[in-house]
């Protein structure tokens, strides 16, 4: 009895490593690496904390911290997922730095990365990719942000330009979700949730931080 046991469990252990190899080789696929293809919309977060608090006599800080979150997304083409969240990383100067406007003044020039964690279950031509996704960063900018009033009354800002992109599916360093032959495209509008009246309120007392919700897409 204990050896009939002992063959049917190996028989069991047998037929799951096999299962799982097959399964494995059915979905034969590396994980892609690259430029991700060609549009995606996200919704985003950021939260700006401002050094030293800003006013109207003051409108511009000596540093302004960037804290952004853009998630979740959606992208168009068929098998691209996204897992956690992708970050917004300033970078060729930090479009919300050294005055933001909110205060009055001038806005400043900059861009931003954004990295993009995913995967990727579909296929090129004739090759299949599983799984984990490396997808290059997307580069916003560089671009002074436009102040605006949204349908809600609030005051917000806008950004109208990607600055770097690359062709799917190679794009080496150039960029995920560039418009593929139909130059740049792309909308991020980031909202404060408050009116003229209730943000010169807050430059009056000094504005240490506030958040800005929106949505963007990248692409075409």
């Amino acid at each position: 009895m204990r050896r009939l046991l002992l063959i049917v469990l190996a028989c069991v252990v047998s037929t799951g490593f096999v299962a799982l190899f097959n399964e494995g080789a059915w979905a034969g696929g590396a994980n892609y690496v690259g430029a991700a293809p060609p549009s995606v919309s996200c919704s985003v977060t950021v939260g700006l904390h401002f050094i030293p608090a800003i006013t109207r006599a003051n409108p511009t800080p000596r540093m302004t911290k960037v804290n952004g979150i853009v998630s979740p997304c959606v992208a168009t083409t068929h098998g691209i997922g996204f897992t956690g969240k992708a970050h917004i990383t300033p970078n060729m100067g930090n479009p919300f730095n050294p005055n933001p406007g909110f205060c009055g003044g001038g806005g400043s020039g900059g861009a931003f990365s954004i990295g993009w964690k995913g995967t990727f279950n579909g296929s090129i031509g004739a090759q299949q990719y599983t799984g984990t996704a490396h997808f290059v960063p997307s580069v916003v900018g560089p671009e002074t942000p436009t102040l605006f009033t949204d349908n809600a009354g609030h005051v917000a800002e806008q950004f109208t330009a990607v600055g770097l992109g690359g062709p799917f599916p190679s794009g080496g360093a150039n960029g995920s979700f560039y418009p593929v032959g139909t130059g740049t495209a792309t909308g991020i509008d980031l909202s404060t949730g408050k009116n003229a009246g209730q943000l010169a309120t807050l430059c009056a007392k000094g504005l240490k931080s506030i958040k800005l919700t929106g949505s963007l897409t990248i692409g075409s």
